[in-house]
């Protein structure tokens, strides 16, 4: 019997459109992906990633094997929004996309506990009514629709990943650190990662042209960006009390605005898709504009 230790992902929901089973192998690993199409709900067909290591003779290989695993998947986890997936660890009952949230009455906070569904059992045995409702709530999900079947580029990039420059580390940190994120601190991440990327991409201001950085190196993002630029973003993320500086006048003991909803919308969506191309130019991938829904 062999012993092969395996990670896999939880699915995903992604419409590919040539989908054809491919793996690979990475530092003695396996990657391989698989797919199961929805045939009634194309939008909900589901992807997951696996990797899979070599076979496992003792207990100290099995501890080796695990730590080393571990390490993998948290490159992959990175790695997964640049190529278009959804982000494995997106917040449940949270969108930045279109600045909505949901409550959820069954759970507690995080670090807390609650007897909510006792509670409910005990009134639904005192009703006179044998027929009870009961709602789960499922939360917000992503999609997103491919070509084919995004383990190409993550292959790819893998293969860059250790030679990577170390601010593209960092950026690929704090892009799963946004995704990942379910309150207002995202936008001080944004406004760390727009930072660098002002960095990367400086504006070169000739008397008081406009920023037309989007224009001039990420062209394929002009119809999301419209009329906001580089420039505006980090407006955005220097001067509203949610991000980097709550008060920038130490005279005057008073916050900065908040971010209005088209701001916040705007905010979240233009800068994690920069943030995605800015990684995809630095792999040498292909540019084009991925749009979570």
């Amino acid at each position: 019997m062999e012993n092969k230790l395996s990670f896999r992902t939880k699915p995903v929901y992604v419409l590919i459109d040539k989908y054809e089973r491919y793996s690979f192998n990475y530092q003695g690993w396996t990657v391989s992906d698989n797919y199961l199409l929805n045939e009634n709900s194309a939008r909900h067909s589901q992807y997951s990633i696996c990797i899979t290591s070599p076979n496992i003779s003792n207990q100290d290989e099995l501890a080796d094997y695990s730590f080393h695993g571990q390490k993998i998947v948290d490159i992959i986890t990175e790695l997964i929004p640049i190529c278009g997936l959804p982000s494995l660890n997106s917040p449940r009952l949270k969108s930045f996309f279109s600045n909505k949230a949901l409550v959820d009455y069954r759970s507690a906070p995080n670090g807390w506990s609650s007897n909510y569904a006792t509670i409910l059992s005990s009134l639904n045995r005192e009703s006179d009514n044998n027929c009870h409702l009961e709602i789960k709530v499922e939360g917000f999900i992503q999609y997103s629709v491919l070509e084919k079947s995004p383990l190409y580029e993550i292959q790819h990039m893998l293969e860059l990943y250790d030679g990577a420059k170390d601010h593209i580390k960092f950026l690929l940190f704090l892009n799963n650190s946004i995704l990942s994120a379910n309150d207002i601190n995202v936008f001080m991440l944004i406004g760390k990662a727009l930072e660098m990327i002002n960095d990367i991409y400086p504006y070169k201001n000739h008397q008081g042209s406009k920023d037309r950085r989007i224009e001039q190196y990420f062209p394929e993002l002009l119809d999301v960006f419209k009329d906001t630029t580089i420039k505006t973003l980090l407006n955005w993320s220097n001067n509203r009390k949610e991000t980097r500086h709550y008060n920038d006048n130490k005279n005057e003991k008073k916050s900065h605005e908040s971010l209005s909803d088209d701001e916040r919308k705007t905010l979240y969506r233009c800068s994690t898709i920069l943030i995605v191309n800015v990684i995809r130019h630095a792999l040498k991938l292909p540019q084009r504009s991925i749009v979570f829904e």
